[in-house]
């Protein structure tokens, strides 16, 4: 008798310890968490390197690497993008860098944190003081090296730059205008999946115009 007590007890005690540690496994797993943003430097190197001849030579635009709108992309980055599985998934894999749709909320999140007024490219503008400033943000696979989102971005960006200058006219001759971007990059991970990812490349483009 008293051995089928033991028994019972030791078959009670283990039954116990596989519930608890089903439990836990369970806790662990049924959630996906939120892998925060990852900044990153380089990518106004890579911008610059990629510029066509007409923003080289013509606007003589530079890409200038910016910590203030880096921390600005990751917190926003993180609120539109950090639980959006889906999106990042299909962004994983792009070949080419895309502009993101001005409606979309980042462009609201980024734009009302930056100084001087800067509101989404080619929708409206804001001039303060003879400046003006847009902003355009874009998606690059997130398998991709630096040097090729910069490479990536500047082609989708030439034809935004050749825009800017009939966007942002010059209205005397005795004008001219200088250019300058603002540029900064995070990669945003997947929670369901670590290794698929997404660039998110934000630009700031501004035009300065000023005595010939």
């Amino acid at each position: 008798m008293k051995l089928k007590k033991i028994v019972s007890l030791a078959a009670a005690a283990l039954m116990a310890v596989s519930m608890l540690a089903a439990c836990g496994d369970g806790a662990g797993s049924s959630s996906s968490e939120v892998v925060p943003p990852v900044a990153t430097t380089g990518i106004a190197d890579a911008l610059n390197d990629a510029r066509n001849d007409y923003a080289k030579n013509i606007m003589k635009l530079s890409y200038e690497e910016s910590s203030s709108l880096t921390n600005i992309l990751k917190t926003a980055a993180q609120d539109v993008y950090g639980k959006e599985v889906t999106f990042i998934k299909n962004h994983s894999g792009y070949d080419n860098a895309e502009v993101i749709s001005s409606g979309e909320s980042i462009y609201t999140k980024v734009g009302n944190q930056l100084a001087g007024g800067a509101t989404d490219a080619w929708i409206k503008s804001v001039t303060v003081k003879g400046t003006t400033k847009n902003l355009l943000i874009y998606t690059v696979g997130g398998d991709y090296a630096m040097p090729a989102v910069g490479n990536q971005v500047a082609n989708v960006a030439d034809w935004g730059t050749n825009d800017m200058t009939d966007d942002m006219p010059l209205t005397g001759t005795d004008l001219k205008a200088n250019y300058t971007a603002e540029a900064a990059a995070v990669k945003v991970t997947s929670p369901d999946d670590a290794a698929t990812s997404m660039w998110v490349v934000a630009v700031v483009y501004t035009q300065t115009v000023v005595a010939a």
